[in-house]
């Protein structure tokens, strides 16, 4: 069977197809009675608009782009279960990409997403990105915009962000008191990325602890296993750390492996704190205390956020930064 469309209600009902139209789009134009009769019927023959037509009529996909530097990280992977269930509540649907941390696929992901006519793009910066000019160039174009996470050195944008300053900070407290030798940090720093202002609030706790802080590795967080593995060996045969701080999702999952290995080595009552949104870290038999982000919500406030900018007939002269709290759950929990 035929999917009913607005002229077969028209002609039922006997109104024009106009009345019809204007009724399904709720408009003040048209009396309540004559409204309802139109929707009770419409429901009554499973009537949906086309959304080819649609978006034509609106000039809208009801799409939006999301874009990601890897699907596969729980972190990422829980903002974007956040961004789908707002959008479908919301009636739009989700494109994905991911950029794998490079800037040239964020690039080629941005105008893939757009040339798809996505209205919108929600995104969090690859480790690669140190130059803005893309999104710059979005934001003269009027091109509704939201970062997440990972967000650019200027105000004038939409950003939805975790306090990891004060998760860190915390966290850092919770791990101090148990330590003996000295807090190791093993930083995984971005350019102008959220895990960066982590390092803020490590000293402060450390030294409120009365605790010794130490700084183990900087640089971009692009490590591979080998790395990382090999990064973790050294310090642990040159430093006999009693406690890690990891601060990325990546690095945290890398470490693991290495501190596994050379668990012999360290002491009985080794502390592992990092931010880390993995749902089986409570399965681990290393003492491993997670500063989880809020990535589920941070991913519904984003896309709220997206979809309130598209849906605005008012130009963007005034933007929000959404700040959220991380929390700390203990080792094995």
């Amino acid at each position: 069977m035929l999917k009913p469309t607005i002229k077969d209600i028209a002609k039922a009902l006997n109104l024009s197809t106009s009345t019809v139209s204007r009724a399904l789009r709720d408009s003040y134009e048209i009396s309540s009675g004559t409204k309802q009769k139109i929707l009770e019927y419409a429901q009554a023959v499973n009537y949906t608009p086309n959304p080819i037509a649609l978006s034509l009529r609106e000039n809208k996909s009801h799409s939006i782009c999301v874009i990601v530097p890897q699907i596969a990280n729980a972190f990422f992977s829980e903002v974007i279960n956040g961004i789908d269930e707002t959008a479908y509540r919301r009636g739009y649907h989700v494109v994905i990409f991911q950029t794998h941390e490079q800037y040239e696929r964020e690039i080629r992901d941005l105008n893939s997403g757009l040339a798809r006519r996505a209205d919108g793009v929600v995104i969090s910066l690859s480790g690669t990105t140190t130059d803005f000019d893309h999104f710059r160039q979005l934001q003269a174009e009027q091109v509704p915009i939201v970062f997440f996470d990972r967000v650019p050195p200027f105000d004038n944008c939409h950003k939805v962000v975790a306090d990891n300053f004060a998760g860190a900070y915390e966290g850092t407290r919770y791990c101090c008191p148990r330590a003996k030798n000295g807090l190791l940090t093993l930083p995984a720093l971005l350019f102008c990325l959220s895990p960066e202002n982590g390092w803020k609030g490590i000293k402060p706790a450390s030294r409120t602890s009365g605790r010794l802080w130490k700084r183990g590795l900087s640089g971009f967080a692009l490590f591979d296993t080998a790395e990382t593995l090999q990064t973790i060996e050294e310090i642990i045969h040159t430093e006999h750390p009693d406690s890690f701080f990891l601060s990325s999702e990546r690095l945290a999952l890398y470490s693991l492996k290495g501190i596994k290995k050379n668990q012999h080595l360290l002491p009985p009552d080794l502390e592992i704190i990092g931010f880390s949104n993995n749902p089986y870290n409570g399965l681990l038999d290393l003492p491993f205390i997670s500063i989880q982000q809020p990535a589920f919500e941070m991913g519904k406030q984003a896309a709220d956020l997206l979809i309130d900018a598209i849906e605005s007939r008012q130009k963007q002269t005034s933007f929000k930064k959404i700040v959220l709290k991380p929390t700390i759950l203990a080792a094995n929990a």
